[in-house]
């Protein structure tokens, strides 16, 4: 009994610092984009999004992402007639896309509400537990987006050595299941996005300075 009781101990004493190995030792707030670091992110089908912190106000960082399409991306077999003139240089690549959203540091997570996009806010980051539920949707129904920590590491970007979050997320859209994985930096925030499966492995976004991100 007295082994059976230490083995025990054990586990639990494991099972604590597993709980505790993305949690106990950062504060969510270093993950903030600074007011100082506009960066500029490249996808897979050459469109580019441009991300800047406007302002910071009681703890809130209100942030700006404009993304222009790559410019002859959709043209073919387009009908345009069907699409009011906005959408249409959105489309062309010829104006951006722009959403504003507020991220803020609330206890052991990051939360966000989107200006652009009116809706409830939702947990992006929680380093509390391990495992958690955000929210999202497609084609205008409601999904549910498991998401972990899968890694933590550090690289030198943009001239700081800055740590790193590897976040997985999976959830299911249109019958299909998604691998996404999403990689967080310190004083940056998110800075690479890409969808694992199904299909080929497809860049969302990636930081211009760094295009290989394993």
């Amino acid at each position: 009994m007295l082994v059976l009781h230490k083995f025990l101990l054990t586990l639990m004493f494991y099972a604590l610092l597993c709980g505790q190995a993305y949690a106990g030792d950062i504060d969510p707030a270093i993950f903030l984009p600074s007011a100082a670091e506009n960066i500029i992110l490249k996808a897979q089908d050459g469109s580019t999004t441009k991300r800047r912190c406007k302002s910071v106000s009681d703890g809130n960082f209100h942030i700006e992402e404009r993304t222009r399409l790559a410019a002859g991306k959709i043209q073919e077999g387009v009908d345009w007639s069907q699409y009011p003139p906005d959408m249409q240089q959105i489309m062309k690549g010829e104006k951006d896309i722009v959403n504003n959203y507020i991220l803020r540091a609330d206890g052991p997570r990051i939360t966000a509400e989107s200006l652009t996009f009116k809706g409830e806010g939702d947990v992006l980051l929680d380093l509390q537990k391990k495992h958690w539920i955000q929210h999202g949707k497609s084609n205008g129904k409601k999904i549910r987006i498991n998401c972990k920590i899968v890694k933590r590491s550090k690289k030198k970007i943009l001239g700081k050595l800055r740590t790193l979050l590897h976040v997985e997320l999976t959830y299911v859209a249109d019958g299909a299941t998604y691998k996404e994985l999403k990689i967080i930096a310190s004083g940056l925030w998110v800075i690479h996005r890409k969808i694992m499966c199904p299909g080929p492995p497809t860049v969302l976004i990636t930081l211009e300075e760094d295009l290989n991100f394993k």
